[in-house]
C-alpha cells in the first residue's frame, strides 16, 4: 500500500475522509485531510496484500511494546478491546453515540480487516494477538484524533510521549515485513 500524503496531514486523518462524495474510483483511493486552515487532497494507490505479507521476528520472539505506547489521554472504547468483536463493536458504538462519522468508521473497519489479512498472511504464529495489539492503538489514536485533530508540521521534533509514534510504527509494519 502506497500512501502520499501533504506535511499538514495528521497521522488519522491522512488515511480517512469524511466527505460524501465515493472515495474509491478503479485502484485509486481518494481521500480528503483538513486542519482548521488549510485543506489538502492525497490517494492511496492499493497493491496486492500477497505481496505485502511477510513477517519480522524480534530476537526475543516477543512483540515488542513501548511504555509510551498507551497514552494517558486515551478514549479507552479500543485499548479495553479484548478481541476481534469487541474492536468492531467499539467502532459501532462510537458511531452511536455520534463521536464517530459513519464514513470515517467505515474506513476503521476496513483498515482492521485488511491489515488483520495481511499479518494472518504473513504466518506468524500469534497474528491474532499482533492484529489486536497494533489495531487498538491505532484506531484509539484515530478516534482521539477524530475528537481532536492534531496536527505535524512539515518540520518536527519526533514526538515520543505521550504516545510514542516512532515506536508505533515499528510495531505496526514488523509483521508486514521479511528480510530473509
Amino acid at each position: 500500500m502506497f500512501i502520499s500524503s501533504t506535511p499538514f496531514s495528521s497521522p488519522s486523518t491522512a488515511f480517512f475522509s469524511s466527505s460524501p462524495k465515493p472515495l474509491l474510483r478503479s485502484s485509486t483511493l481518494y481521500l480528503r485531510s483538513s486542519t482548521s486552515s488549510t485543506s489538502s487532497s492525497s490517494a492511496i494507490t492499493s497493491t496486492s496484500y500477497s505481496n505485502l505479507a511477510f513477517i519480522i521476528k524480534p530476537k526475543d520472539n516477543k512483540t515488542v511494546v513501548s511504555a509510551n505506547m498507551i497514552s494517558s489521554v486515551s478514549s479507552r472504547t479500543f485499548l479495553n478491546a479484548q478481541n476481534e468483536q469487541d474492536v468492531l463493536s467499539g467502532i459501532k458504538k462510537e458511531v452511536d453515540a455520534g463521536a464517530l462519522p459513519p464514513s470515517i468508521a467505515a474506513g476503521m473497519e476496513e483498515l482492521y480487516l485488511n491489515y488483520k489479512s495481511a499479518v494472518i498472511k504473513s504466518g506468524d504464529p500469534k497474528a491474532d494477538e499482533v492484529v489486536l495489539s497494533n489495531m487498538t492503538a491505532l484506531l484509539d489514536r484515530i478516534f482521539l484524533d477524530v475528537k481532536e485533530p492534531f496536527v505535524f508540521e512539515a518540520h518536527h521534533k519526533a514526538k515520543r510521549e505521550p504516545f510514542d509514534y516512532y515506536m508505533f510504527g515499528q510495531n505496526y509494519i514488523r509483521p508486514l515485513v521479511d528480510f530473509k
